[in-house]
Parts: structure tokens; sequence; C-alpha cells
């Protein structure tokens, strides 16, 4: 599903046309009933997401709910979760293991791409 995502919006964020840092973000957040699906994902940059995100839950929600695990020094991965309440730079093993095998597939994909372009 990712790489259907990523050859769609041709490896771009779909907002500015970043190609560093990229991230799937889901258009209708899964917590206001959005399916985890290629027509509700989109490709964006760490800071687009993060600006769609405040769009649509407003900077307080954000705030106290978004988690950002560095994965590489030149990315991270950001999640959401309705019960967290603060960062924490152990909450990889908390995540649920098909969101952490996501998260490490993509982190390896792009760690593949700087390497090979």
């Amino acid at each position: 599903m990712k790489r259907v995502v990523y050859h769609r919006d041709h490896g771009h964020c779909v907002r500015c046309g970043s190609t560093r840092a990229l991230q799937y973000d889901h258009i209708q957040p899964i917590c206001l009933g959005g399916r985890n699906d290629v027509s509700n994902l989109r490709l964006t940059c760490r800071s687009c997401n993060q600006r769609f995100a405040i769009e649509k839950l407003g900077n307080e929600t954000m705030e106290a709910h978004l988690i950002t695990i560095d994965l590489v020094t030149d990315m991270s991965s950001v999640f959401w979760f309705p019960s967290a309440d603060k960062y924490s730079p152990t909450v990889l093993p908390l995540l649920t293991r098909m969101r952490a095998e996501e998260s490490l597939d993509f982190a390896f994909e792009r760690i593949v791409s700087i390497f090979i372009n």
C-alpha cells in the first residue's frame, strides 16, 4: 500500500514538494473515522504532516498527543496516540506491531534510497 502511495505522489510531499523526511499521512485522521487505505493516504514531509494534523485536530490536541521517534539522525516518524500525554523515547515497543513494522519499513526504504541515488 505504501509503495502505491509513494509512486502516486511521485515521491514528493503533496503540499510543498519536498523529498526529505517524508511520511504517510491520513487525509481523514483515523481518530475521526478515516480508513487506512490508499484513498485516505498521502505523502507529506514531516512539517506539512504536522500542519495538516493541526488543521484537522487543533493545536492543543496535537501538542498533547504528538510523539516523535527519531529513527535516523536526519529522519523521524510521527505517531499520534489518543492516550499519549508526553514525549517518550521508549514508545516504539508500545506501538502496535503493524504500526512499528510500517514505520521501520519506511525508514529502511528511505535509507536505501539515499544510498542508491
